[in-house]
């Protein structure tokens, strides 16, 4: 049977966390270098930085409620962050003529709109992939490790 411990490479989780962490914002600077309007492997980066980004924070998730809360937040989360993009930017474009008051209402909707089509559905997606891998894992192991010991004893007897 795999050990976690064998999963890291021997690393803790603390250092599997920052290694993530590394490559995640490494993928979201390269994505923003080469451009991300328009530009499909920017926009993948963007996703990919993302993606790595969240896991950085549940790969030690190892509970099916973790991992349904994720799920149920992130689904929320793309209405109440849609609703939040088009109020603030209406409110922004009511108060133009302060001009702080303006700028961090168009801040406000743009995270917000970020929010809505891009991290809420890497977060739904980490959810829902999660949850069925933390619930069907005794499953996934079985089929992993009978795969194995069929090979091996077809490489034995050809032996």
């Amino acid at each position: 049977m795999i050990r976690l411990s064998e999963l890291y490479g021997g690393k803790s989780k603390r250092e599997v966390t920052f290694i993530l962490l590394a490559i995640s914002i490494i993928f979201l600077i390269t994505a923003f270098i080469i451009g991300i309007a328009d530009n499909l492997p920017g926009i993948l980066l963007l996703f990919f930085g993302i993606i790595v980004f969240i896991i950085a924070f549940v790969h030690h998730w190892r509970e099916k409620r973790k991992f349904k809360f994720l799920f149920i937040f992130s689904l929320l989360g793309i209405p109440i962050f849609i609703v939040l993009h088009n109020l603030l930017y209406g409110l922004s474009k009511m108060s133009a003529d302060s001009t702080l008051l303006y700028n961090l209402l168009e801040i406000l909707s743009g995270i917000s709109f970020i929010m809505a089509l891009i991290i809420c559905p890497v977060g739904l997606l980490i959810g829902a992939l999660g949850f069925g891998l933390v619930k069907y894992r005794k499953s996934l192991v079985k089929i992993i490790t009978n795969k194995r010991g069929c090979v091996d004893n077809e490489e034995q007897n050809t032996s």
